[in-house]
């Protein structure tokens, strides 16, 4: 069977969800026993389940913003259906449940909602079941029954079974159906995922960021979560950095995120030089978080250049950048668009494309 790799390159948002306990029959750090057990009585299957240790629980702490323990969390449920998938064609495989617990953190219906719809909908053509039950929340059954409050937020992840869970779907009726024929025929579920979408999601932005510009303005501090793809386009966030071109900034002013810093403004700030905004470091921004969106690391290779970001000030990593002694991360799961990329990072400050211009460029990869 091919599944997806669930480790690969180190994630930005790792770590806003702390493991707390691995995985266990039998969890000692919430007290679920009670719960548990009266649950068997509204689910046919979980009794013998748990008599043949078929139940799983792992939990984990949120320890982050909420985008980022939402996106943690999703690779979490990733990581539970990829368990499962193999077991759910052993004997007794239909009684497989792993489940992913949530602690601490926001209003748990916030933080789950996303990660349960995307997780549903990526696995249920390959009959995956995700649930989602919240501490204290009431629940009922498909009769409108009441069932025991759960004493702790969590994903339930099992085999789907065909003839009962399409019911639990009539909001999604095209889900419903892909789920009452669905067989695991062992496809990697992240490989129909088509290259147009996040391609055109590049190109609305770099346009985004064009307009913002053309409007006399640098935003000066774009990173990959300060772009919100809505239903009508893409909306710029927090600009608190956002200052006129070509406008002298008032001292004191330390760039942007570190990271995706341009050289030639880490050499502006180090020097103590005035700082002119021009819109060649928010497109070299611009490349860099599209550059981290598709390998999920930062554009420069730190440890190439025998640096641990960790174990480095703001200051020392801005000498680094400045002097370019970083060269580009070596990871190209998307070779054809960081083609396109490299050149701009690379580039002076003079040589880099506009943001319109970098969204032509990007065109014609999607072409």
């Amino acid at each position: 069977m091919t599944h997806p790799r669930t480790d690969g390159a180190s994630r930005l948002t790792a770590g806003a969800l702390r493991l707390v306990e691995t995985r266990t029959t039998n969890p000692q750090c919430v007290d679920i026993a009670d719960y548990v057990q009266r649950m068997t009585a509204h689910c046919p299957y979980l009794a013998p389940s748990l008599a043949r240790g078929l139940t799983g629980w792992t939990v984990y702490e949120a320890a982050g913003e909420t985008d980022a323990v939402e996106a943690e969390l999703f690779w979490a449920g990733v990581q539970a259906a990829e368990w499962i998938r193999p077991l759910a064609q052993r004997p007794h495989g239909a009684l497989v449940c792993e489940n992913v617990v949530i602690l601490g953190g926001a209003l748990h219906s916030h933080l789950t909602a996303w990660p349960h719809w995307a997780l549903k909908n990526l696995y249920g053509p390959v009959g995956v079941m995700f649930g989602k039950f919240h501490a204290g929340e009431e629940e009922f059954n498909r009769d409108g029954q009441s069932i025991p409050t759960t004493p702790v937020s969590f994903l339930p992840v099992r085999p789907a079974v065909r003839k009962r869970d399409p019911r639990f779907l009539r909001d999604t009726p095209d889900l419903a159906d892909a789920l009452a024929v669905a067989v695991d025929d062992g496809r990697d579920v992240f490989g129909g995922i088509p290259h147009q979408l996040p391609l055109t999601a590049a190109i609305d932005l770099c346009r985004t960021v064009a307009e913002f510009h053309a409007s006399g303005w640098v935003h000066s501090d774009l990173q990959p979560t300060h772009g919100i793809h809505a239903i009508d386009g893409v909306r710029l966030i927090d600009f608190a950095w956002a200052w006129p071109v070509g406008k002298q900034r008032p001292p004191g002013f330390e760039g942007t995120m570190i990271h995706l810093t341009a050289p030639e403004l880490a050499t502006c700030i180090n020097d103590g030089e005035p700082v002119i905004p021009d819109v060649s470091a928010d497109v070299y921004a611009l490349a860099g978080a599209l550059w981290t969106c598709i390998t999920g690391r930062w554009p420069l290779d730190y440890a190439a250049a025998g640096a641990t970001p960790g174990t480095l000030t703001t200051a020392e990593l801005r000498v680094l950048i400045a002097n370019r002694r970083a060269p580009l991360d070596e990871a190209t799961p998307w070779p054809e668009l960081q083609g396109v990329l490299r050149p701009v990072l690379l580039a002076g400050n003079r040589d880099r494309p506009t943001a319109g211009e970098l969204a032509d460029l990007i065109s014609k990869v999607a072409a």
